[in-house]
């Protein structure tokens, strides 16, 4: 879901809360998913293009910054959407624990047109030689 969570009473208790107003429920909703991956695991999340740049970004990355590890974004095809707003990228995050560590490098893709099969074979090769040198 992307928009605000209005319950700001049970949102306050996440690192990612706006302190006042409501919050992003993606925001909510990718710290608590975060809580049932285990440590060192992964987790995959459609999020808006721009969800580093908005107004309560900061709180975001604060979250991004102590309890887990940006591994990657993928941004998907513009064709895919009909305006720059809806625009979506794929995030890679994992947790903090195990042999878990941020990569040296990490995976930045902006994905080609789905149309031609050779960019996902791209992309898939593009993901096994960063996972071989970074994770």
């Amino acid at each position: 879901p992307v928009g605000y969570y209005p319950q700001d009473d049970k949102a306050r208790s996440f690192i990612t809360a706006a302190p006042e107003g409501h919050s992003y429920a993606h925001h909510l909703l990718m710290e608590q998913a975060m809580n049932y991956v285990k440590a060192g695991g992964y987790g995959l999340f459609l999020v808006p293009s721009n969800f580093l740049e908005t107004e309560q970004s900061e709180f975001l990355k604060k979250w991004l910054k102590e309890k887990v590890y940006l591994q990657g974004m993928i941004q998907l095809p513009e064709e895919l959407f009909k305006n720059e707003h809806s625009r979506k990228s794929i995030l890679l995050l994992q947790n903090h624990g195990g042999t878990s560590k941020q990569a040296d490098e990490v995976l930045l893709v902006k994905l080609a047109s789905l149309k031609e099969p050779k960019n996902i074979t791209k992309l898939f090769e593009q993901f096994a030689a960063w996972k071989a040198a970074n994770l």
